[in-house]
């Protein structure tokens, strides 16, 4: 059982309890209540976490765990003997053959509100003594002490603590007794692996003492004072996740992205990201034919449209600064489309995409169509945005390939779909896409190399040029550039974003944020990439064996992460779970694999 691995519970606000299973929490971003901020998608750390002791006739046990600098207090990880996470995250203590304690946590789909039930098995506690540790921070930030001044109040049911501008309510059973501490130096290893802040100190506004607790008690955690019980609570969060078929547990995981009309790209940090739903869509709701919320989600991003752009971010001012993302919306509507047969919705979107078209030929500020293919001016603007200092890592201008892919792709399915509704423009784009696909080769193969950017002449193998395979248009067929990827990009674990051989590769991602970055695209591994490879593979004759058994260790796992190495151990990097890993995971699977949805 590795104790550091962690666990996240999540609601449709993107609000979300983490932490890991030996309750140390070893970044910044987890905390027992970490509120959701919808006017920046930032969030804020309410209750960091709860430290409980528990009384048994003359001995005192805690069940916490807590990292700092030169040591490990108090040890309540040595204690466990069992923990998991699906269908919510459970432990079990145990401290000697007659007293044993079952931890369970739950968060409410519609309310800040997470409930823990604390069950007990042989003798009952005396007592149970519960100390909150608050820190009403951002979850990129810490806190010392004196940076906030809280207030405590008797509240129906429990205590109210407050800074003025956020409060948490922690309902429970007990009696409160106000002391007011800080406790000081709480150490977050992963923080310090990232070059990040990694120290702070919590706020203690007293201890809940629940006296005879019985065979156990819940309490709540709420940031909207409302009052919901665990067992409705645990019902609507299973019922709202339930899947049935194969990769049971990552499907169930996948519904945790979801947030009223949009996804979260990543937990812990990421807010919604345009070019991410869009790819993520098919494998996180359509193969479960989830199309209402899908289709909520392309209304949501075509009413958001500005000039024919979507935006690729929600939660920065520049909104619109891609070159792809409006490309990947058309990608996603054709999904739909593929999946749900709706015809009427997909004509609904067509003034939409037209729009989408009609930016790229007329160019804006950022990019222009020229000889029918799309130069990118301006850097980054393709998903290999890492910038150090301001400065790209990965400019791309000119005409990197998969934008081009993705510009064939989008005229195919427009003149198509045109024809079908009897409308005139439908020969106009279809002859632009011909001309694009007929000059596709010439422009992306040059002296046996397969450009990743075309003009200026860009030689480096990365796994770009994969989406003229994948799309559902595939503007490419020449299968010796799959087996150069397969040679030299595949891991089990995704795909490599720059060759090895490549002087610029970058084996490992780690350190602070700069040599991140600087690995971000350079021979970091990408997981949703193990999804474009396959499809193309599947497309070039490869066995559907063969590709399941590579993949198998991402097939295997609850949750997928961001990021794994160049030369990877299979140890997750970045963020713990990432929607397109887990949709395009899931999406391969179903679609090229298995050839069914669920």
């Amino acid at each position: 059982m590795d104790l550091n691995a962690e666990w996240i519970i999540t609601n449709s606000n993107g609000s979300y309890a983490s932490s890991t299973y030996s309750f140390a929490n070893t970044r910044t971003y987890h905390g027992i209540l970490v509120k959701r901020d919808h006017t920046n998608f930032g969030a804020t750390v309410l209750l960091s976490k709860l430290f409980e002791e528990i009384r048994f006739n003359d001995k005192t046990f805690s069940i916490d765990t807590n990292y700092y600098r030169d040591t490990v207090y108090p040890d309540g990880f040595k204690f466990i003997y069992s923990c998991k996470e699906i269908p919510i995250p459970e432990c079990g203590f145990r401290f000697d053959d007659d007293h044993s304690v079952t931890k369970s946590l739950v968060m409410d789909q519609d309310s800040d509100t997470v409930l823990i039930r604390y069950r007990f098995s042989g003798d009952p506690p005396d007592a149970v003594y519960l100390y909150p540790l608050v820190s009403f921070r951002s979850f990129h930030r810490v806190i010392r002490s004196g940076d906030r001044n809280f207030s405590t109040d008797q509240i129906e049911d429990g205590i109210r603590i407050s800074d003025g501008k956020y409060h948490v309510d922690i309902l429970s059973s007990g009696v409160f007794y106000e002391k007011r501490y800080w406790y000081y130096n709480f150490r977050y290893p992963r923080e310090t692996e990232r070059g990040t802040n990694d120290e702070e100190d919590l706020y203690n506004p007293g201890v809940i003492a629940i006296e005879d607790p019985g065979s156990g008690f819940d309490i709540a955690v709420t940031a909207d004072a409302v009052k919901v019980r665990f067992d409705e609570v645990l019902k609507k969060y299973v019922d709202f996740r339930s899947v049935n078929g194969d990769l049971n547990d990552l499907r169930y995981n996948s519904l945790s992205f979801l947030m009223h009309d949009d996804m979260i790209a990543g937990y812990h940090w990421f807010g919604p990201w345009g070019r991410d739903t869009f790819i993520s869509m098919p494998g996180i709701l359509l193969v479960s034919r989830r199309f209402n919320i899908a289709k909520q989600i392309l209304k949501k991003y075509a009413k958001d449209m500005k000039g024919g752009l979507i935006p690729n971010t929600l939660d920065i001012d520049s909104l619109h600064f891609s070159a792809d993302t409006p490309l990947w919306f058309i990608y996603a509507v054709q999904k739909y489309q593929e999946y749900s047969n709706d015809e009427k919705f997909v004509a609904e979107m067509m003034p939409h995409m037209r729009a989408i078209l009609d930016s790229y030929i007329g160019g804006t500020d950022m990019f222009r169509m020229e000889d029918n293919f799309i130069r990118v001016i301006e850097s980054p603007l393709t998903w290999m945005d890492a910038l150090i200092g301001g400065k790209a890592v990965t400019p791309r201008t000119g005409f990197p390939v998969e934008i081009n892919a993705l510009w064939y792709n989008a005229l195919s399915f427009y003149s198509s779909t045109a024809r079908k509704l009897g409308q005139e423009d439908a020969g106009e784009f279809a002859d632009m896409a011909e001309k694009v696909k007929m000059n596709f080769a010439r422009k992306f193969v040059k002296n046996d190399s397969i450009l990743d950017v075309s003009d200026p002449d860009d030689t480096r193998l990365r796994p770009n040029f994969l989406i003229g395979y994948f799309l559902p248009y595939p503007v490419m067929d020449d299968r010796r550039w799959v087996d150069l990827a397969w040679e030299k990009l595949v891991t089990p674990y995704g795909l490599r974003s720059l060759s090895p051989d490549d002087p610029d590769y970058v084996p490992q991602y780690s350190g602070p944020q700069p040599e991140g970055d600087r690995a971000y695209h350079n021979g970091t591994v990408w997981p949703w990439l193990a999804g474009v490879f396959i499809k193309s593979a599947v497309r070039m004759g490869y066995s559907v064996r063969d590709l399941f058994e590579k993949f198998l260790p991402l097939f295997s796992m609850a949750k997928i992460p961001e990021l794994f190495d160049g030369n990877s151990s299979g140890r997750p990097k970045g963020c713990m779970m990432q929607a397109w890993s887990h949709g395009e995971i899931i999406r391969s699977y179903f679609e090229d694999l298995r050839g069914a949805p669920a």
